[in-house]
């Protein structure tokens, strides 16, 4: 039961983190696009 929990909760950390590394590649590249259009 414990193990089951914890897989779960490691399938859904990297999903966050996957989301995340996602988001901060769309921050680059809107602040690269910002600046080059300033």
């Amino acid at each position: 039961m414990v193990s089951q929990s914890s897989q779960c909760f490691l399938l859904f950390f990297s999903q966050i983190s996957q989301i995340v590394q996602i988001l901060n590649m769309i921050k680059r590249f809107t602040k690269i696009f910002y600046d080059r259009n300033k």
